[in-house]
């Protein structure tokens, strides 16, 4: 049987939303109403395990890509083609992790055309969706009121790879084909995982660590920046949420990335950026997925 790839391709305009908020994020009593223009990048029986509070252990290494793959039907570019990137993290060794609703939006309401794969490291893996909250907006479409922003969150898990004909993913550097993941084979590994921790403040020091992309380089890259909480505030439907005033812009892929803490322990979840205001994005605080198939 011939084996095939995914190739990675960098179309991801079609796949940014942008909302209008109105008002300001004031005191996490308050409802958050600014007057800021938002953009979400979005580059998704079973016993359900929580969140674990204790030792941290390999933090870089519990943070992985999430890829959206689209089924395509030509064999020459393998039958897949990726389409869009997010970021999750683990919360469970076995698997299971956290990363944003929308990101998972196009495997959940197409599974006939797209799949989610995780690059763990330089493997491949398929990905489940445990639940996800249902986003107040399509993220198909061009626009929409941030004052409608609401909960964004996925449970997902990491399964054997299951795509068919399907061996790596890269990209092509002119005639060559560029491996950047292959197909984990035999049983799943136990996964390093991340420890939640409390609530941010205001004045918090914090670490965002996702994957995303550079003007520079045509695949997603393991990507930090180092911040300080601003603002807290809430959703619309209550979920609380904050200002993260940071040293580098987000990137196309950072949605799903955790917020830490001094402690590299997870106090929110991106979710989205300002880009009215470079420096400025907002993470869900940790509550909003404690428990998130309990919305």
């Amino acid at each position: 049987m011939t084996r095939r790839r995914i190739e990675h391709t960098t179309i991801l305009g079609r796949l940014i939303w942008s909302a209008v908020a109105y008002g300001a994020i004031g005191e996490e009593r308050t409802d958050m109403r600014c007057g800021l223009l938002l953009v979400a990048m979005l580059v998704v029986g079973l016993t359900i395990p929580q969140p674990t509070r204790g030792q941290n252990s390999g933090t870089l290494d519990a943070v992985f890509m999430l890829v959206s793959v689209k089924y395509t039907g030509d064999t020459f570019h393998g039958h897949y083609q990726s389409v869009a990137i997010g970021t999750a993290f683990f919360i469970s060794d076995d698997g299971t992790a956290i990363t944003n609703s929308h990101v998972v939006y196009l495997a959940q309401h197409n599974p006939d055309s797209y799949r989610l794969v995780a690059v763990v490291g330089k493997e491949l893996f398929s990905v489940q969706t445990i639940c996800a909250s249902r986003v107040s907006v399509d993220p198909d479409q061009p626009a929409a009121e941030a004052s409608k922003l609401t909960r964004d969150v996925a449970l997902v898990k990491v399964v054997p790879f299951n795509l068919p004909t399907t061996d790596a993913w890269g990209y092509k550097e002119g005639a060559k084909f560029v491996t950047l993941a292959e197909v984990h084979r035999g049983p799943l590994p136990r996964f390093q995982v991340l420890t939640v921790g409390d609530r941010p403040q205001v004045g918090d020091k914090v670490r965002i660590v996702g994957y995303g992309f550079q003007s520079i380089l045509i695949h997603a890259h393991q990507w930090t920046a180092d911040g300080t909480v601003t603002s807290l505030g809430r959703l619309t439907d209550g979920t609380p949420a904050f200002l993260i005033e940071s040293t580098l812009r987000p990137q196309k892929g950072n949605s799903g990335s955790p917020v830490l803490n001094e402690d590299d322990h997870v106090v929110g979840l991106w979710t989205w950026t300002l880009v009215s205001h470079a420096d400025l994005s907002l993470a869900q605080a940790n509550p909003a997925f404690e428990h998130p198939c309990g919305m």
